[in-house]
């Protein structure tokens, strides 16, 4: 090989400079000869609605991050602190007499009382509503064949406790039946759901229906009634406790992922997995060479576990697209990122307690939490009290007031009124917005919107049914900072 010294180099390396110089050049003008993408908030203005007072490109969380006047990109919680704070806020079953109990709390035998009045805790219409199940008015003789398929004198006085996980995206049941029960020609608010349950979310099992279909569980802060073919039961409690934190896992960031479709098997052909939810990940060097006739050239090799013909739990090996939206490890837990996974969900449907592979106000929150392994309590009320974070009551505030302290307020933080809880965005000429999973708003303090979707709106421009603006009606402000007291 040749060594040029100064001189000799110095012509040639001016000439290789004016070449690239023309190269780019002759690129650039290839670029304004070839159709450009056009600006995406031009697409949304013509295409897409928005709320009052909400521009196209409040749709892109760039807008957001770009335009915060505090940093976003600062760790908000060490890995360290937010193993604290969900400790602090380990969530727990309570019943209506306020007896308590955490779901790794449970043992190998629980009390039949316990089980009895957390079963029996079921929906009943107030006499001042009307319910309907296909377009026919509910009656009492119904009422009366759902609680007889409850089996609640089958609750002995110590009740034994099996120990499994969910195995497919489903939600927890007010009773063991999949009847929609609400509004006449309202599909979208069902009120025999609970809660959702994602896959591989651990579940304790305290009681059966009277058909033996269904299964009665207890999740990290619900109970409710899930069919038997989508739990797959442990060998023993510590198998159990084992599972629950996988040494490596293939965190899903997307919206959802969804499997391709597998000829050879049929639970995970087409599978699909929420946010937030976590897998166990396999090392290449121990991960089977083909799996299912695939070799995993550009997959993530992943566990997941499955029920059994004899209802015990199996692993089963998912190959999963590296092209896919999702993260070996959790997420780093920064205010950006947190706008980032938001974000990816907006537009998505509205789902009361999980339904429809869906989520509601508190729901969608855990699942964008859950991505960088905070894990929130379930409704908006519990949220609101979390302990190890700032909280900041906003109640007694003027809205001239509030407005000052959202304006010092990281995007990122969460807001809470009776009944929703929203992610705060930030305040663009005096108008604070947030982005959230909303039911119905209205825009004029009168006509009631059926919403149904995750949207972006503004706190001004939005409207309770009361007609008192969604800012007067704040009540609690969520800061994430180390600093918080646990």
């Amino acid at each position: 090989m040749k060594i040029m010294n100064k001189k000799s180099w110095a012509p040639a390396g001016i000439l290789a400079l004016i070449a690239l110089l023309g190269v780019c050049g002759a690129w650039k003008a290839a670029r304004r000869d070839t159709p450009q993408a056009a600006d995406p908030s031009l697409a949304y203005a013509k295409y897409m609605k928005t709320a009052g007072g909400v521009a196209a490109e409040m749709f892109l969380p760039g807008y957001w991050i770009g335009n915060s006047p505090l940093p976003m990109d600062s760790v908000l919680m060490s890995p360290e602190r937010i193993r604290s704070f969900n400790a602090a806020n380990k969530n727990a079953l309570t019943t209506e007499s306020g007896s308590t109990m955490a779901l790794t709390d449970i043992g190998d035998a629980i009390s039949g009382a316990f089980v009895r009045e957390m079963t029996r805790a079921v929906y009943r219409p107030k006499p001042s509503e009307t319910v309907y199940l296909n377009g026919a008015l509910v009656t009492e003789e119904y009422w009366a064949d759902l609680d007889r398929r409850l089996h609640l004198n089958g609750i002995p006085k110590t009740v034994p406790v099996r120990f499994g996980y969910a195995v497919f995206w489903t939600t927890l049941q007010a009773y063991p039946t999949r009847d929609v029960v609400g509004e006449k020609d309202d599909l979208l608010f069902d009120k025999m759901v609970r809660s959702n349950c994602r896959p591989c979310q651990p579940l304790a099992v305290v009681h059966e229906s009277a058909d033996g279909g269904w299964y009665y569980v207890f999740t990290d802060s619900y109970g409710g009634w899930i069919e038997k073919k989508h739990v797959a039961l442990c060998k023993s409690r510590e198998e159990w406790l084992r599972r629950m934190e996988p040494k490596h896992c293939l965190v899903v960031t997307g919206s959802e992922l969804c499997l391709g479709d597998d000829p050879y098997c049929e639970e995970l052909s087409g599978a699909r997995f929420p946010m937030g939810t976590a897998l166990p990940l396999v090392r290449s060097d121990e991960a089977p060479e083909s799996v299912r006739s695939r070799i995993g050239f550009g997959c993530y090799a992943v566990k997941i576990p499955l029920r059994g013909g004899d209802g015990w739990i199996r692993d089963e090996y998912a190959l999963v697209p590296a092209s896919a939206d999702v993260c070996v490890g959790r997420l780093e837990f920064t205010a950006a990122n947190v706008l980032r996974q938001m974000f990816k969900l907006l537009g998505r449907r509205y789902g009361w307690g999980g339904d429809g592979h869906a989520n509601d106000c508190s729901g969608i929150l855990r699942d964008v939490f859950s991505c960088f392994g905070v894990v929130l309590p379930r409704t908006s009320a519990q949220q609101a009290e979390a302990r190890g974070a700032a909280a900041v009551d906003l109640s007694g505030l003027t809205d001239g007031a509030r407005l000052d302290m959202l304006k010092k307020t990281r995007a990122g933080s969460l807001l809470f009124f009776p009944g929703h809880a929203m992610l705060y965005l930030g305040t663009v000429r005096g108008k604070p917005y947030v982005i959230s999973a909303v039911s119905s708003f209205s825009e004029d303090g009168q006509t009631l919107l059926a919403a149904n979707t995750v949207t972006v709106n503004s706190l001004t421009e939005t409207y309770r049914k009361d007609g008192g603006s969604w800012l007067s009606h704040l009540t609690t402000l969520i800061r994430f900072d180390e600093e918080a007291p646990i």
